[in-house]
Parts: structure tokens; C-alpha cells; sequence
């Protein structure tokens, strides 16, 4: 929302704070997609002190969040032009308490993400107790882009929870596509 950005008008992106509320600790997070910076502005209130990494390849969006949603105001956030899964390879182990994925390209996921080597990095960069939230658009069924993903998570976490969007007087339909989050914390 133009009037008040920490609001993004999506639930899904509330589904973000899973992970921050799995989370031993809340003193770092990565996002990797930047979008409007709602989610980061969010955690940034909501945990105060917390220093975000946002990392997106498009150095248009990156501008559209800082011209539109002031995204240079949210405290403790550095901004990296970067393709996320190369980001992150590059990184450090043990980095991170919170990484939160929401990156598609059009209407797909974002190049490297989502496999199990992405999972398996995701694994080494997330501290001991860090959890990870995981935005796909698809649907249940069994033959799906979600259940390729809750497939890669699984390999490298051992409980992954799959929490799909809906609104509150949605009929549940396994085949409709839809936002679905997963989310997984490593011991």
C-alpha cells in the first residue's frame, strides 16, 4: 500500500514471519527477491535491531522499491544487486537466522532456485535453530511445481510445512493454483 508500504495487501508475505517466529534468533535475515521491501520493512519493525540483506538481480526493481516505497528508510537494510542463489553460494556458512525466497522471473521461479542444491545452500547458510520461509505459486497436486520444491526442501530439512494461501471462504481445491509457503527450520 502507497499510504503505509510495511502493508503489502498479499497474505503470503504475512506467512514470512513462520520463519521469524521459528527462528531461535532474529538478528539477521536474507530475502532473496525485493519486490516493494514490504516483507524486510516488516521485519524490521517487527524485530527490532534485526539487519536484513535483500538481494535481486533486476536493478530496476531495486529502484522502483526505492522511489516508490522508500525502501532506503528501512533501518539496518543493505540492498545487493545479485542473482540470489549465486548470492548465496558465495556467502559465508552460518549467516543468516532467517532466509525468506519469494523470486520469480515472470511467472516462474527465479534461475537456481528452488532445487536441491539450492535447498542444500540454504541449509549451510542458515545459523544452527534458523528457519526459512518459501514462497511458490502452483498447486498441491502431486505432479506439481510446489511438490517439485517441497521435494528439494525435504531432502535437506527434516519437517517442512506446506501452509497454502486461502482465502476464508475458499473452497479447497488441490488443483487451483495458488501462493503456498513452506517453511522449514534447521536444528
Amino acid at each position: 500500500a502507497l499510504s503505509d508500504p510495511s502493508r503489502s495487501g498479499w497474505p503470503y508475505v504475512d506467512l514470512f514471519h513462520v520463519a521469524g517466529a521459528l527462528a531461535r534468533r532474529r538478528e539477521r535475515a536474507l530475502f532473496i527477491g525485493c519486490g516493494a521491501a514490504v516483507a524486510p520493512r516488516q521485519f524490521a519493525t517487527l524485530y527490532p535491531g534485526i539487519w536484513c540483506d535483500v538481494v535481486e538481480p533486476e536493478p530496476a526493481v531495486i529502484g522502483f522499491a526505492r522511489q516508490h516505497f522508500g525502501a532506503d528508510e528501512i533501518p539496518q537494510v543493505r540492498f545487493h544487486l545479485a542473482e540470489g542463489a549465486s548470492f548465496m553460494a558465495a556467502a559465508s556458512a552460518s549467516s543468516w537466522d532467517v532466509v525468506v525466497v519469494d523470486a520469480y522471473d515472470a511467472n516462474d521461479l527465479a534461475t537456481g532456485i528452488g532445487s536441491r542444491a539450492f535447498f542444500a545452500t540454504v541449509g549451510r547458510v542458515l545459523r544452527p535453530g534458523g528457519a526459512f520461509a518459501f514462497n511458490v505459486i502452483g498447486s498441491l497436486e502431486l505432479l506439481s511445481k510446489t511438490r517439485t520444491v517441497l521435494d528439494a526442501a525435504s531432502s535437506v530439512f527434516d519437517d517442512v510445512r506446506v501452509v497454502p494461501v486461502m482465502t476464508a471462504d475458499e473452497r479447497f481445491d488441490p488443483a487451483a493454483a495458488r501462493n503456498v509457503v513452506l517453511v522449514g527450520r534447521k536444528p
